[in-house]
């Protein structure tokens, strides 16, 4: 797409708020329009995509989610596209829970200890993460909690640091299943084949992604668009949708991290 340039822009923008009528009264005065209802004219003004994107954001991906919620506004689907956002984060939360709950207990196992005391004991360093929204900006708090589950210090100083920027599974759950859920939505074809063999790549790119907010979704943008066939729009709601509950995602890569940690110092003292 061949987007506009900032002189097309403005005029689109003056032709939208001056709406200028022919209706003369009765002394021949001809009376120009300004906006008369914000929620649409307003919308109407930047749902000009070439103006949205060259006049305010150059092109870039961010630019286009505001396109695409001033679209939603306009059109009257904001409500029911957020109803159905709340319950996609509602229901990726409780299965974040469930993998958290499944490595401590798999931990606990190695360990013999209690997996919920273990669990808990490494809270803070959920709720740490759930403010930066950054593994690596949340490993001074994972490591010193995982020390407190008995961790030897050789054994978490090398672990945690590592599992920050290798260990991205709330990342890959919240990517898959969002992915998965704007499909179905779009009436976008799909099936066990094509999303078995995303998982597989989408496990190996998190390797490579950085522990900071939005990593892990921008690292996955390449895989979105030539595995899944994500275009420009779709990529963009992703971004949104990922942002939103980009904390849940961090805070559970980095709790997971405190029980890998735990295996890990099992298996070094046999």
């Amino acid at each position: 797409m061949v987007f506009a340039d900032s002189a097309e822009c403005t005029a689109i923008i003056s032709r939208q708020i001056f709406k200028f009528g022919a209706r003369s009264d009765a002394v021949g005065r001809i009376t120009g329009r300004f906006i008369v209802n914000p929620a649409t004219d307003v919308a109407g003004i930047f749902l000009h995509r070439r103006c949205c994107h060259s006049f305010f954001f150059g092109g870039s991906a961010f630019g286009c989610i505001f396109g695409i919620f001033l679209n939603m506004t306009y059109v009257g689907q904001v409500f029911a596209i957020l109803t159905v956002f709340i319950k996609i984060i509602g229901i990726i939360f409780l299965i974040h829970i469930g993998i958290l709950i499944l490595q401590f207990c798999i931990a606990g196992g190695f360990a013999r200890k209690n997996p919920f005391k273990l669990l808990w004991t490494m809270m803070p360093a959920y709720f740490t993460a759930l403010g930066t929204q950054s593994s690596a900006a949340t490993i001074p708090v994972t490591l010193e909690q995982t020390k407190k589950n008995g961790v030897s210090e050789d054994v978490a100083g090398f672990t945690v640091p590592l599992c920050a920027t290798i260990h991205m599974s709330g990342s890959t759950l919240k990517i898959t299943a969002c992915a998965l859920a704007l499909m179905i939505m779009q009436g976008m074809p799909y099936d066990f084949g094509m999303f078995m063999g995303f998982i597989m790549m989408l496990g190996i790119t998190m390797v490579a992604a950085p522990g900071v907010p939005g990593g892990a979704i921008m690292a996955s943008l390449g895989l979105l668009q030539s595995m899944l066939g994500f275009n420009q729009e779709a990529q963009a709601l992703m971004i949104a949708l990922y942002i939103a509950m980009d904390s849940f995602g961090t805070a559970c890569n980095v709790t997971g991290d405190g029980a890998i940690a735990l295996i890990m110092d099992k298996i070094m003292r046999k």
